[in-house]
């Protein structure tokens, strides 16, 4: 129907990697409504990413984007939709002048939510692109891991953990090897390797997961003394993108069979094998013992520093002081059911390194030094002839999953209240440690979210409760600590500012991990609004919080 309109249509597509645009359609001279693809078998529409060719110059254009199926989001309140162009390549966020979020009586027909509209005049003839948050696609991804390969740092070590359904790599990163770099000789060489596991992307939508990741990443690989202390002591599994599949089509949660992995984590079948692969990885790393002492919670030497740390900190003595009463007359158990230089970034500025450019990689150079400070302890250890033999037995202490949330601002944690099985009193003090500890470095944690239900109900397939369960049938009382990180897709307080953990519970049984309808909470603090930087340094405080914990393990 372009005869009706004086001016040519705009072209549209989404036709690359992590593009999502079902369809556009022309209502008015000026104006077009633009409809977003749904997850595959759901209907679950948040994510886009288009590209616009043949613009008109010099008129301003409104776009009406329909199908954001939730009432409540962040671009009722921070969150803008991000630009950019061929000659322009950095992001940036639209003026909030330009953009409406609001109920539209003449888009009833299509939805029942907000449309997401804005006004934008092109300038030159070129491509424009507009996407939902800042792409980290599994190209970036597998050009940054290729990078990293290069440098052939031996600290380093980068496996396939198998091939998702649509026959895409699920890659692990395993940084630090105790037992070549302890400084424990070898009759005092510690007999366990002491383990992180961090996953991101389940859902593929939840761009921030890879931003945090990717700060991780380059942390634990840079010359920072606290980078060096944890490689010398902690075997670090990262897991950059279990949902590959999702990422690559442009969806929001599911993987490419329609299935939301974090809803399938207790008994993946065969159409969630991405699901099958992390939950086979975290059973290698609890161990094939199954240990059903009641003293397996005291045995444990972090278990202790963590204890300590809750005493020294006053973390969660009211709530333990009664349970410890209680715990005297019930002894029936549960049953089981900063500023440093990387190694991969010499001489460029952060805002240099890292490009959110949809169709090129962080830029990151990698430059091959000729010796690192890691090599020379390993040779020095090797000419004394000491035992680099891995330790007899590998413990998973943590496991963190990150995730985003598209209607708060900052972040929070979902913890697992009910991770013991005798030792309820210790367990609920010492699983507040991280979070708590990770609050005071970063101000972007100002809570503590507990969320569980002794009934079956929507979380029961997530990561976090799955691997609870396989933790406590194998280890009881010494379940490794295991945590689903929110952060805001938009805004919240400074990364970079300390802040102090305030314990709020959630006891709705229709939340759920991640993305659940909530009302927006704007901090009392200033915001900033979170960009692929701001993201990478909360990737580096959780390390300076763990960090936190592991020196007082490791005195």
């Amino acid at each position: 129907m372009n005869w009706l309109y004086q001016s040519p249509s705009i072209a549209f597509d989404a036709n690359f990697e992590s593009g999502n645009l079902a369809s556009a359609e022309r209502v008015n001279e000026f104006e077009y409504d633009l409809f977003i693809q749904p997850d595959i078998s759901t209907t679950t529409r948040m994510w886009f990413y288009f590209r616009c060719q043949s613009v008109p110059l010099n008129q301003p254009i409104l776009f009406n984007i329909v199908g954001i199926n939730k009432s409540n989001t962040t671009f009722s309140t921070q969150q803008r939709i991000i630009v950019r162009s061929t000659s322009r390549s950095k992001w940036q966020r639209l003026p909030s002048t330009q953009q409406f979020y609001t109920n539209s009586s003449k888009h009833r027909c299509y939805s029942s939510f907000p449309i997401l509209s804005f006004s934008f005049q092109f300038e030159v003839q070129e491509e424009y692109f507009f996407a939902f948050g800042y792409p980290y696609t599994y190209s970036m991804l597998q050009k940054f891991i290729a990078r990293i390969a290069d440098h052939s740092l031996p600290f380093v070590s980068i496996d396939s953990l198998g091939k998702s359904s649509q026959d895409r790599d699920m890659t692990c990163i395993t940084i630090g090897r105790p037992s070549v770099f302890s400084k424990y000789y070898n009759d005092k060489r510690p007999e366990t390797m002491h383990t992180v596991m961090i996953t991101a992307r389940t859902h593929a939508g939840e761009f921030p997961g890879s931003y945090i990741c990717h700060g991780i990443l380059e942390f634990m690989l840079s010359n920072n003394p606290k980078a060096k202390f944890l490689r010398n002591n902690v075997q670090f599994k990262i897991v950059p993108m279990v949902n590959p599949d999702g990422v690559f089509s442009g969806y929001y949660r599911t993987n490419s069979n329609g299935y939301d992995l974090n809803r399938n984590f207790y008994e993946p079948v065969n159409q969630t094998q991405e699901a099958t692969i992390i939950k086979g990885l975290a059973e290698e790393l609890m161990g094939t013992e199954r240990s059903e002492t009641v003293g397996s919670f005291d045995q444990s030497t972090l278990n202790s520093v963590l204890l300590d740390i809750a005493t020294q900190e006053q973390i969660g003595l009211t709530e333990a002081s009664q349970d410890e009463d209680s715990s005297q007359s019930q002894s029936k158990p549960q049953s089981a059911s900063g500023n440093y230089k990387s190694p991969l970034n010499k001489e460029k500025s952060k805002s240099e390194r890292l490009s959110a450019v949809p169709a090129n990689i962080p830029k990151i150079p990698v430059k091959a030094t000729k010796l690192s400070y890691d090599q020379m302890i390993e040779q020095e250890h090797a000419k004394a002839g000491l035992n680099t033999q891995p330790p007899h037995k590998t413990h998973l202490d943590f496991v963190i999953d990150l995730h985003s949330h598209s209607n708060q601002s900052g972040g929070f944690l979902f913890l697992n209240p009910d991770g013991y099985i005798f030792q309820r009193a210790k367990r609920q003090r010492t699983e507040q440690v991280f979070p708590q500890i990770l609050a005071k470095n970063c101000s972007v944690f100002g809570s503590l979210q507990s969320s569980f239900k002794e009934s079956q109900n929507v979380r029961e397939g997530s990561l976090r409760r799955a691997f609870c369960q396989l933790g406590k049938q194998k280890l009881a009382d010494d379940c490794p600590y295991i945590y689903c990180l929110e952060i805001s897709n938009s805004h919240g307080p400074d990364p970079a500012e300390g802040g102090k953990a305030q314990l709020k519970v959630e006891e709705d049984a229709e939340s759920s991990d991640a993305d659940q309808d909530m009302e927006e909470e704007i901090p009392d603090q200033k915001f900033v609004i979170y960009t692929p930087e701001k993201y990478m340094q909360i990737g580096e405080k959780i390390c300076d919080s763990l960090y936190d914990i592991y020196s007082k393990l490791f005195k």
